[in-house]
């Protein structure tokens, strides 16, 4: 008896450890940027933002912040325009809204009135910018970034395909 109950205890501190050890933290597995440069000046931004989330800080969906000024090469504040053009979560178009707060242009994904499994997912935003833009890329927050990368594009990408073929 007493040795089935020690093994009993160590099989459940064993399953306890392993459980806690499985737990993924919440956190940004990539965060990709292609940028495309039109020759009229405008700045079309595709970012590729992969999460896994927790339920603690991504409960409902992720916030992307925008700055809505820049300062220029003799210091003076300039406005930022965007357009969003298209959002999208694991390849679907999915919910979002927009609010203007400390200059800063906040793009929240999600549905306000669901809550994500903890899992991954895969988020891609489509904007336009107008005029030049500051590339600050990396979102902002507490979450740790696994991955980041970006693609600089200065001309349509079907040029770039013609030339190798």
């Amino acid at each position: 008896m007493y040795r089935f109950t020690k093994l009993t205890l160590l099989l459940f501190c064993l399953t306890l450890m392993t459980t806690v050890f499985a737990q993924q933290q919440e956190r940004i597995i990539r965060f990709h940027s292609d940028i495309k440069i039109e020759t009229d000046g405008r700045i079309e931004v595709a970012e590729h933002i992969r999460v896994y989330a927790g339920g603690n800080e991504i409960k409902r969906g992720i916030v992307r912040k925008l700055l809505l000024y820049r300062e220029n090469n003799k210091g003076k504040k300039v406005k930022m325009d965007y357009k969003i053009l298209s959002v999208q979560c694991n390849g679907a178009d999915t919910k979002y809204r927009t609010e203007h707060r400390s200059e800063k242009l906040e793009v929240y994904i999600g549905d306000a009135e669901a809550l994500l499994s903890a899992g991954e997912y895969d988020y891609t935003i489509v904007y336009e910018s107008y005029g030049q833009a500051t590339c600050r890329l990396l979102p902002s927050g507490t979450c740790p970034i696994d991955y980041a990368t970006t693609n600089h594009l200065r001309q349509p990408l079907w040029k770039w395909q013609s030339k190798a073929l």
